[in-house]
Formats: C-alpha cells, sequence, structure tokens
C-alpha cells in the first residue's frame, strides 16, 4: 500500500483526482505522518492481522525511506523501538518539541493518529510513553484529575488507540497508588462524552463509549463501572467496588516486580526484509541510522 497511490485513488470524494483540501494538509510533516498512522491503522483494523500488519510494516519503512524528512523518519524508526533507550530517545523528544510548535489542534491530531497506530500494533508500552510526552507539551490537559472525591480520566478527544492507552496508564496509576496506601477518591471516573451529548442515553453508544466500556470488562476482573443514569457521557466506579476490585492485586506488592492491572508491552516487529526490534530498545543496523538521523536533526531545522 502506498502513500501516493491512496491519495490518488479513485474513490469518493476525490473522484480520480488530487484533493486540494487534502494536498495542503501533506505540505505540514506533522499532518503527513498523522496521515500514515492512520493508514498504519487502517491496514490493521480493516485486514486479517498478518497481511494488515505487513501493510502497516510496509508504511513504516516508506516513512523511513523519505530522506527529506526527518520527522518521517525518525517517527517511524520510533514506532520500531529504534529509538527506546534513554540517548535516542531525545531525538524524538526534539521532533515533538518542533511539532509544538505547529499549534494544538494539529498537535492533537498528530498524537491522536500516531497512538492509534501504536495501540493497534501492540506497541502499547512505547504507546504509554508517546502519551507522555503529549501531556508534557500541553496536549490533552483535562486528561487525568485527581481530588478527594473523583479520580478521573477524560478521553472524550481521543483516537480509539489513544483513548485506550490513557485508561491503561490511569488504571495503572490507581493500583499504584492503592498499594501505597493512598486513600480512594469517592468515585472513579471515565469521561467519554462531553457536552449536551452526555444527557441523552445515546451517548454510552458512541465509539468511544462503546470501546472504553468493553475495554474496562475485559480486562478488570468483576468489573464495577457503570454508566450511570445521571449522566450517559461518564462511566463510573464507586469506592467500595473500586477497592474490592484492587485488594486483589495486593498479593502481588510483595514481589520483586508487582504485575500491573493493565499489562503494557511491545511486541517485537519482525517481518520478512523488517528491522527486528531488540530487548535493548535497539535494532538491527539502527547505530548507523540513529546517528546520521541525530546529526541531522541537530544541524538543521526539521
Amino acid at each position: 500500500m502506498s502513500c501516493t497511490k491512496f491519495i490518488a485513488a479513485d474513490s469518493d470524494p476525490l473522484e480520480g483526482s488530487y484533493n486540494p483540501v487534502l494536498m495542503s494538509y501533506l505540505v505540514k510533516p506533522i499532518l503527513n505522518c498523522s496521515l500514515y498512522s492512520c493508514w498504519e491503522t487502517s491496514c490493521l483494523r480493516s485486514n486479517k492481522i498478518s497481511s494488515g500488519l505487513n501493510d502497516a510494516y510496509n508504511l513504516i519503512d516508506e516513512m523511513i525511506k523519505i530522506r527529506a524528512s526527518d520527522i518521517h523518519q525518525v517517527i517511524g524508526q520510533m514506532i520500531k523501538g529504534d529509538f527506546d533507550d534513554e540517548s535516542n530517545w531525545q531525538i524524538v523528544e526534539y521532533v515533538f518539541d518542533k511539532l509544538s510548535s505547529e499549534g494544538c489542534g494539529l498537535g492533537v491530531r498528530f498524537y491522536n493518529a500516531l497512538l492509534e497506530a501504536l495501540w493497534w500494533m501492540f506497541q502499547r508500552e512505547r504507546a504509554a510513553r508517546v502519551l507522555d510526552e503529549a501531556s508534557k507539551r500541553g496536549l490533552f490537559p483535562e486528561l487525568f484529575r485527581k481530588s478527594k472525591l473523583v479520580w478521573s480520566v477524560d478521553v472524550h478527544r481521543m483516537s480509539e488507540g489513544a483513548a485506550l492507552t490513557a485508561l491503561s496508564v490511569w488504571l495503572n496509576n490507581i493500583q499504584e497508588m492503592f498499594l501505597n496506601s493512598e486513600h480512594l477518591p469517592v468515585i472513579a471516573t471515565v469521561v467519554v462524552v462531553r457536552g449536551e451529548m452526555e444527557k441523552t442515553t445515546d451517548a454510552q453508544d458512541f465509539p468511544i463509549a462503546k470501546a472504553a466500556m468493553s475495554f474496562l470488562q475485559d480486562n478488570i476482573p468483576s468489573s464495577s463501572f457503570t454508566f450511570p443514569e445521571w449522566n450517559r457521557g461518564r462511566i463510573v466506579c464507586q469506592q467500595s467496588q473500586l477497592r474490592q476490585i484492587l485488594t486483589g492485586t495486593e498479593s502481588s506488592s510483595s514481589k520483586k516486580k508487582m504485575d500491573k492491572l493493565i499489562s503494557l508491552s511491545n511486541t517485537p516487529l519482525t517481518t520478512a526484509g523488517a528491522i527486528a526490534s531488540k530487548p535493548d530498545g535497539k535494532a538491527n543496523d539502527v547505530d548507523s541510522r540513529t546517528d546520521s538521523t541525530r546529526t541531522e536533526l541537530l544541524t538543521s531545522a526539521v
């Protein structure tokens, strides 16, 4: 699947010609990367897993080969795990800093697309790290809120992959605070819809609402998260029920490495001709490319 072919496809609304609005977006590397991430996700979710992954890998390789754009190369290599160690991650931070100058609107779309791709490619530990970088740069300021009465995670502006990443991080943070003897809130809340729609029963049928509820039911033992009658744009869990869920994880606190409530790991990306990520966060033939990219980034504007 080629980026160029996709843009020029003879399908509505393009009708066999280039869409000027879409092409104006492609001038911006940030949105170009977002489009690649969206296409990668489309490959994964519209095909069988094996063929979908192969298509996604091919798109990542295409990103890395775009020599005219450091941003594409860095994002493609980051998805593969080439920059996981701290010294190389600084390259990713540098690119994210540069992208921050494009504004919050473009930033939200970029991180939503990137997190969507990372989640469905099973690079979920890496997705959590990218989400943290987005938060550091002021994106999704409503994401995590904490008071004596309420602990909340607000995912109403997120793509599905970004929302599930945020939910995972939030649940693991709640578990950690509980095991550190912090007092639980009266209520834990997942915000999935805001505005007028949250007052209607239709709110719980929104894609993000359904995805969040399904995730909670699949991953939380005896999940007591429900849509309350007073607000269908929220998924809530009362303190007593939350305590019951978390009490089952206490035994793991005696282990050297505590098991997380939600497991976040990176599945090695391996396919014919592709770079195989290794446990140390590096990959075959990555060192020379990494050094080259670092030099280019530090000596020229992105």
